[in-house]
């Protein structure tokens, strides 16, 4: 009897933590005014010719993320700090102030006439080139890994 209790109260407590979750869990559409100022100043200084499209916020518990979509059909992903994990220029070019100076010059030496597509960062960076090969690099921009 104690057992099936206690797995009474573990199931409802899991369910009561589900739907708290998800109700936390809030992606919704935010005008470009409300984004935070690192965010608008990251979109003035690299993207000086674009508009902001459309911005989504994506509230979980503890954090708050965004998606910018900017009028040059560039997406750039923000983490919780603000700062940038993903930026997509599938039908433009990646500006080279936001490429590690490391990076930029490995790839003007050994790809000198392809542009960056895409370029997203984590333990290191990743990099999508427009003669579709994807490297990647280590936080100090050397080469880990080129696949095609």
């Amino acid at each position: 009897m104690k057992k099936v209790l206690f797995l009474s109260f573990i199931a409802i407590l899991s369910i009561g933590v589900a739907v708290a979750y998800n109700s936390t869990d809030d992606d919704r559409p935010v005008a470009a005014a409300e984004l935070p100022k690192k965010i608008q100043d990251f979109v003035k200084k690299h993207f000086a010719g674009s508009e902001i499209s459309y911005a989504k916020k994506d509230k979980g518990l503890v954090y708050e993320e965004f998606e910018v979509v900017l009028t040059n059909g560039a997406k750039i992903e923000f983490d919780k700090h603000n700062e940038w994990e993903e930026v997509d220029c599938e039908r433009g070019e990646v500006p080279a102030s936001i490429i590690p100076k490391a990076i930029g010059d490995y790839l003007t030496k050994h790809y000198p006439k392809t542009r960056v597509e895409k370029i997203s960062r984590g333990r290191g960076y990743e990099v999508e080139l427009s003669n579709d090969l994807e490297l990647e690099f280590d936080k100090s921009g050397k080469l880990l890994r080129v696949d095609d």
